[in-house]
């Protein structure tokens, strides 16, 4: 059969003259006969008659001409009774009868049909079955023009029924570059509801809009009577919608829902990946009043659903008012927010669920002990800070990030009130009182028996390694706070193979930063000069420099450098200046930076997620580029951080009174006036036979100081302020495997690998526990075909359980097909698959087959 490759090629047969009507019958009489037969016969139905006049005319190479005219019997004779063997053209100037009226149809079935109209020459070169015909035809203006009829061709198809055909028509108006009919549907929706409309009259004017209205009603169950872009769109949301929504709907809109539900779940659950999704998902939720109807809904009966954005919006509501009026129930209000995690819309909104979910932990904390502190001396507070109480710091200190990074505060309002008054007039309050309580026995000596004082770190903890001939880097970092540590120390838990110990020192007092600073260097005597300026042994210690040649004088092959400068620092550059060092300091600055400046102190807790990104960072670097096999992180003083300032009226006037330092944490003076609303420690701890005495606020109160910031603070001897982080990491340069970073694994527990209908529930069990060095891992999971074509929704599976129990660290997930036909003796997959990976995202492929009760084939 001849083949037309050119577009121009196939048009022009439109209008064939005599010649190349000749030319084609004698290509395709003097072809190779088809398997099984020994000639070729053409059958040619000129439907009008056309060539009737100068059919005799064509000169045959091959064959013989027979004209059927009332003798259809003797052509039949003679094609099978006289010339077996010979070729023949059979043609009648009439249309093609019907079968059961064609004395011929016997030996039609087994020969070639020819013409001469545009319809079967097109059909000819795209290889459409006869049977097609009609369908073609009805698009003879789509395939009158040549960039349309190109695109078409361009599919490549080799398989047609009519839904195909409109498919392929559908898609090449709309531009699609390959026959796709959710790109269909997506184009016309978007084009329908957002855009001019300009696809569509398209389809009308070249295609056929009562094609896409069967395909609609087809493959997504439209049986509206109103042929309307927008309510088509109803039907596919709520279509969806239905899947998870658990509560009641109007009789009205439960009308738009009806057959094909899983085909339109899969179809949203892609659509909601393009940028147009929200602005149509907003238009239909105004459309369908759903506020109104989900206003008494319980949040349970639509937890799971994101088909609609107002879904997040109303339970995030519910959420700041159940949390708001303290209505108790901590454990479900979290357990909703990480439901949602899994959910479409979760990253639009992740910073006013992220906020709830750090309210909701610290108010459960306050409940959990009763609004009331324990621990009654100085050890007990010490060390329940260390185990439980920082926490109410983090969740503090999160919420407030968070917080600061929504769009619209105004709602928020009231709980923002809530947690900063929970947090200061309970947590901050009843520790600070609890705290000042029990180290009334420390004023005359700071120390604590089970606690290495932090100006022993050089005698106690550096000289450890030094003298067993271990390098060790000592990063510093201003401002890092015991439960910033403990965050630090996960990750670096969960990024690095090596172990990571986290220890504390009880901080000098006052705890501020060139005290502090100064504590964490080897000497024998610390001191102050008259200006107010630190001394160990007599020398200066407030750059970077003079550290250096203090740092030297005990350990003369020591260095100090800045981050700053690391940082930018090339691998040969890093090692040119650690290589012959046994001990190098390298100080960091990120959160007392921007935390002790009244214009940035806001931005504290950004500084810390900073903070600990860089600190990871270079921890990296300090292994791969300095060789790095122990680490120290150290601090020389915490902070205090609240959002709201300390009114005026509540500060502490300064007296009268001489002093060397006055910050707004404290004043450090030799005056021994009472200054009402204070406690006094004596220096002579730190510095012998001193006179000075250090005077701190009750509380968090700070002093009243001109032109300073008093959210965040530092100086005063809270557990927040003194207890000093040191984190030990030591890396792990062996082959072994088990100081590894490893994501937890994920099982299929199902027993079945049969599915045998559109919705099925599969379970999955996280097989290890998330700690230390098993981090948690989030897959998507769905299923495929062969080719790797997806057929099913897909899930989210947040493997993140620290619980040891089973049940915690099992999930169910909901599995929904796309209609179509499904070969039961051909294997399909489920796919698992870590989001975070982009190469290697393939986690694992599970074979299943499917055996459908009820199998839909739409032939696409």
């Amino acid at each position: 059969m001849l083949l037309f490759k050119k577009y121009s090629d196939v048009m022009e047969l439109k209008h064939m003259n005599l010649t190349e009507v000749q030319n084609v019958l004698n290509t395709m009489l003097s072809a190779e006969p088809s398997d099984g037969q020994k000639r070729n016969i053409v059958f040619w139905y000129d439907d009008d008659g056309e060539f009737q006049e100068r059919i005799s005319e064509i000169e045959l190479k091959s064959a013989k001409l027979l004209t059927i005219n009332n003798n259809s019997f003797y052509i039949k004779y003679l094609i099978e009774e006289e010339e077996p063997e010979t070729n023949f053209l059979v043609y009648s100037p009439c249309s093609k009868p019907q079968p059961r009226d064609n004395f011929l149809i016997d030996i039609l079935k087994y020969s070639k049909e020819f013409s001469a109209d545009s319809t079967t020459v097109i059909m000819r070169d795209l290889k459409i079955d006869v049977s097609l015909r009609s369908v073609v035809k009805k698009y003879a203006v789509f395939f009158g023009n040549k960039d349309r009829y190109r695109k078409f061709a361009s599919y490549g198809l080799t398989k047609y029924s009519e839904q195909i055909i409109d498919t392929a028509v559908l898609s090449a108006l709309l531009k699609l570059p390959a026959l796709d009919i959710e790109g269909v549907f997506k184009t016309v929706l978007i084009d329908g509801l957002l855009g001019e409309g300009k696809f569509i009259t398209d389809i009308e004017k070249f295609g056929d809009m009562e094609a896409f209205w069967s395909l609609a009603g087809d493959i997504y169950g439209y049986t509206l009577k109103d042929k309307d872009i927008k309510l088509l769109a109803i039907s596919m949301f709520l279509k969806h919608m239905s899947v998870t929504y658990r509560g009641s709907i109007s009789e009205n809109m439960a009308k738009f829902i009806g057959e094909n539900i899983s085909n339109a779940f899969v179809f949203i659950e892609n659509f909601m990946n393009t940028p147009n999704y929200i602005m149509i998902a907003e238009m239909i939720t105004d459309d369908i009043k759903l506020p109104s109807l989900i206003k008494d809904i319980e949040t349970d009966s639509f937890i799971e659903t994101d088909t609609f954005p107002i879904f997040d919006r109303e339970i995030i509501r519910r959420l700041i008012e159940n949390l708001t009026h303290k209505a108790g129930e901590f454990d479900k209000y979290i357990r909703q927010i990480k439901e949602r995690r899994k959910s479409h819309f979760y990253k639009n909104y992740e910073n006013e669920y992220s906020a709830l979910y750090y309210a909701a932990k610290l108010l459960s904390l306050e409940q959990h002990y009763g609004k009331k502190i324990k621990g009654s001396t100085a050890i007990d507070l010490y060390e329940l800070y260390k185990k439980e109480y920082y926490l109410f710091d983090t969740y503090y200190r999160k919420f407030i990030l968070h917080y600061d990074r929504i769009q619209n505060l105004e709602e928020f309002t009231p709980l923002f009130m809530l947690i900063e008054n929970t947090y200061i007039n309970f947590f901050l309050s009843e520790l600070s009182v609890k705290w000042e309580s029990a180290v009334l026995g420390l004023q005359t000596q700071w120390s604590l028996p089970s606690e290495i004082p932090q100006q022993q770190f050089c005698k106690k903890i550096v000289s450890s390694y030094i003298d067993k001939g271990e390098k060790l880097f000592v990063v510093i970092s201003d401002g890092l706070r015991y439960e910033v540590a403990k965050e630090l120390c996960d990750v670096l838990n969960t990024e690095h193979k090596g172990i990571v110990n986290l220890d504390t020192m009880l901080g000098v007092l006052p705890s501020y930063t060139s005290l502090g600073m100064a504590a964490l260097l080897p000497g024998e005597e610390i001191s102050y000069s008259d200006s107010g300026e630190v001394l160990i042994d007599g020398m200066p210690t407030k750059s970077t420099e003079q550290r250096a040649t203090v740092l030297k004088k005990k350990y003369p092959k020591s260095t100090c450098v800045s981050f700053d400068d690391i940082r930018t620092m090339s691998k040969e550059e890093l090692r040119a200046v650690t290589v012959g060092q046994d001990l190098i300091y390298i100080y960091h600055n990120t959160i007392d930076g921007r935390g002790d400046n009244a214009s940035t102190e806001k931005q504290v807790f950004e500084a810390v997620e900073d903070c600990i990104a860089e600190l990871t960072k270079l921890v990296r670097k300090l292994k791969n580029d300095g060789n790095a096999t122990n680490i120290l992180i150290t601090t020389d003083h915490g902070f205090i951080y609240r959002r709201t300032a300390l009114n005026e009226s509540d500060k502490t006037p300064k007296e009268l009174i001489s002093y060397l330092i006055a910050k707004r944490r404290f004043i450090m003076t030799a005056d021994k006036k009472e200054i009402h609303g204070t406690s006094r420690y004596a220096m002579d701890y730190l510095m012998k036979d001193s006179s000075l005495e250090v005077v701190i606020p009750k509380g968090t109160n700070c002093y009243k100081v001109s032109g300073s910031g008093s959210n965040y603070v530092h100086g005063g001897a809270s557990l927040q302020e003194i207890m000093i982080p040191v984190i030990r990491f030591k890396s792990d340069r062996s082959s072994s495997d088990k100081l590894k970073v490893k994501k937890v694994s994920v099982s299929l527990t199902s027993l079945t690998r049969k599915i045998t209908s559109m919705i099925t529930y599969l379970e999955f069990f996280q097989n290890e526990v998330v700690e230390e060095k098993w981090v948690p891992v989030r897959l998507k999971a769905y299923f495929s075909d062969e080719e790797g074509n997806r057929i099913s929704n897909e899930n989210i599976i947040i493997a993140d359980s620290r619980s040891k129990e089973f049940a915690d660290r099992t999930f169910k997930e909901k599995f929904t097909l796309k209609s179509g036909k499904y070969d039961k003796t051909k294997p399909y997959y489920l796919i698992l698959a870590d989001e975070e990976e982009k190469i290697n995202e393939e986690v694992q492929k599970i074979k299943f087959n499917i055996d459908l009760i009820f199998n839909n084939d739409l032939g696409l």
